[in-house]
């Protein structure tokens, strides 16, 4: 999270701080705020500001995994393929949520995912299909971070 002050006036300071993007539009989002008082002051209240901001962040980090890639497959299917959403569907039921899914987006971690390519592979899944699950992660996470 990032923010930063600029002079309006004489002891007249407006702080701004950045926002994580609008997650329909992908805008960038800002917030503004006026701070009558000296220097000192106004970079006392950024520093409140940009804390409560990162303490809100944290909070919507405990979305679960399940019902993230749920809403991201929802918003995603309108711009694909009706079989590949039916593919992707098959995967995320079949493999990612029972692996993942209630987990918070915050802690999944790349050991996890290791774990669970290597339990595809140890399944006997074919290697192109292996190769599936990976995909529709990223393309998940991607959008995930894309959100905030």
């Amino acid at each position: 999270m990032r923010g930063y002050v600029r002079k309006r006036d004489k002891d007249v300071w407006q702080l701004v701080v950045d926002l994580p993007k609008d997650p329909i539009s992908g805008k960038r989002r800002q917030r503004y705020v006026t701070v009558h008082g000296t220097k000192r002051k106004a970079d006392f209240e950024l520093q409140k500001l940009l804390s409560e901001a990162q303490q809100s962040r944290a909070r919507d980090s405990s979305v679960l995994v399940e019902s993230a890639i749920r809403e991201w497959i929802t918003l995603v299917s309108q711009n694909l393929s009706p079989t590949t959403v039916r593919g992707y569907m098959g995967w995320i039921d079949l493999k990612i949520v029972p692996a993942l899914g209630m987990l918070p987006l915050a802690d999944v971690t790349p050991a996890q995912l290791d774990r669970l390519y290597r339990d595809l592979t140890a399944q006997g899944s074919a290697p192109a299909s292996v190769r599936q699950v990976p995909a529709i992660i990223r393309r998940f996470f991607n959008q995930a971070m894309k959100w905030g």
